[in-house]
């Protein structure tokens, strides 16, 4: 699933990667299971799909910004926007 905040490009066809990706897995699996839930460069947008996934308990999850290679800790930080 990828984000709907601009027109997408796959990276096979010449186009850049989200920024932020939602990644997840549950909590019975590996660590090595964590794998891209949603893609979108709005970090409002992570946020509300990771907050729903999130929703059940027995999901682990968190946001990265792949251009800061970096896990996201406070939303509404200047440096996301």
């Amino acid at each position: 699933m990828r984000g709907y905040t601009e027109k997408y490009t796959p990276i096979s066809a010449g186009g850049a990667p989200m920024r932020f990706h939602v990644v997840w897995r549950k909590s019975h699996e590996p660590e090595s299971a964590y794998r891209d839930f949603f893609e979108t460069n709005d970090i409002y947008e992570a946020k509300d799909f990771a907050m729903r996934l999130a929703f059940d308990e027995t999901n682990l999850v968190y946001v990265r910004d792949e251009k800061r290679d970096e896990i996201v800790r406070d939303f509404d930080a200047e440096v996301y926007r």
